[in-house]
């Protein structure tokens, strides 16, 4: 793994351990936004070790993470769409 994709992933864990504490101080919509934010850091980080690059913003990573998420055997058919669908 590469060091700028091992920095994304760490950035999710960090965004996902916020989203679990957000809801026991009442701050489900901290919650809600730590868990997309989860997900786009992963997706940054799946996009960097596949193409060599970063998405600039959010309808850019959702748009490479879907082209490349797609055809990927190994990923769950219902994550690339996932991503735009959080987002909204």
């Amino acid at each position: 793994m590469t060091p700028e994709a091992a920095r994304h992933l760490e950035k999710a864990r960090q965004c996902l351990a916020n989203a679990r504490i957000s809801p026991g101080v009442n701050l489900s919509n901290d919650a809600g936004r730590g868990a997309y934010l989860a997900v786009f850091h992963s997706a940054q980080a799946f996009i960097f070790e596949r193409a060599g690059k970063f998405a600039r913003t959010h309808q850019g990573v959702q748009h490479e993470f879907h082209r490349l998420a797609r055809d990927e055997p190994r990923m769950d058919k219902t994550f690339p769409s996932f991503l735009s669908q959080a987002y909204t």
